[in-house]
């Protein structure tokens, strides 16, 4: 992405203060307002420019990681914010992505419920998290251990 294609769109986004709780994850928050402005045209290589100027390795990585989720047939859990930015990336890159996500819970991040609507996605978890640890993630796997458990070994 030119430096100038970056400039014109921080104009068309505006303040991201707007959308930020307490002007944290500042860059996350650039990133997914430029992904979701421009999804509609976004191919694999708008997603790595977007990461590549704005999005941070943690961003980037954690989008190999959906994107190894379709590779290896194995579901992936979304916790918090940021992971919801790299999961939109991964969905943007490819849509079967989406498939492989499994949504932990809705951060207290302003922007968090308008992008888990943009990834059509219901968290099970509704506790006003804001920790920023993974414990989301941890909570989702003793769901999900729970429920295998129930699935597996209750007789109905």
């Amino acid at each position: 992405m030119k430096d100038k294609e970056l400039n014109n769109l921080k104009n068309e986004i505006g303040e991201i203060e707007d959308v930020t709780k307490y002007g944290e994850f500042v860059s996350s928050y650039f990133a997914w307002l430029t992904l979701s402005k421009q999804k509609e045209r976004a191919d694999k290589e708008y997603v790595f420019s977007v990461l590549s100027c704005v999005g941070g390795y943690d961003i980037a990585g954690m989008c190999g990681i959906f994107l190894g989720g379709i590779e290896y047939g194995m579901p992936i859990v979304i916790d918090g914010f940021i992971s919801m930015v790299a999961a939109l990336a991964a969905k943007i890159i490819n849509p079967a992505a989406a498939g492989c996500m499994i949504p932990s819970h809705i951060s207290r991040e302003p922007g968090a419920a308008l992008l888990a609507k943009e990834l059509a996605i219901e968290p099970v978890i509704m506790a006003d998290m804001a920790l920023g640890e993974g414990t989301g993630a941890v909570m989702m796997m003793s769901l999900i251990d729970t429920a295998n458990h129930v699935y597996k070994e209750s007789y109905s």
